[in-house]
């Protein structure tokens, strides 16, 4: 697991916000680049536009093992229906 799993207690400092990725163990977020200061935020989020369900028995993929890329398609493709969040798909974020 590491410290990514298990974060010490911190302080954000002022004017500045904690950003997590929505897909933390493929992503890079505030535990590897730092805390984001509030004046580089843009905007707000609106809609949840794509849901995707984690699947542990999906196959991993890694560029040392390129056929690895062609069997998660597979899978995906294959078990779409089952995978995506239909109820999550264009919901308004308030």
């Amino acid at each position: 697991m590491g410290t990514r799993d298990n974060m010490p207690l911190l302080r954000v400092p002022p004017e500045s916000l904690f950003v997590m990725g929505d897909n933390r163990d493929r992503s890079s977020d505030r535990r590897f680049w730092g805390f984001v200061p509030r004046g580089n935020v843009l905007g707000k989020a609106m809609i949840v536009h794509w849901s995707w369900q984690e699947d542990p028995r999906a196959p991993e993929t890694s560029w040392r093992e390129p056929l690895s890329y062609a069997q998660s398609l597979a899978y995906n493709t294959t078990h779409f229906h089952q995978r995506v969040r239909w109820g999550r798909l264009f919901q308004i974020i308030r």
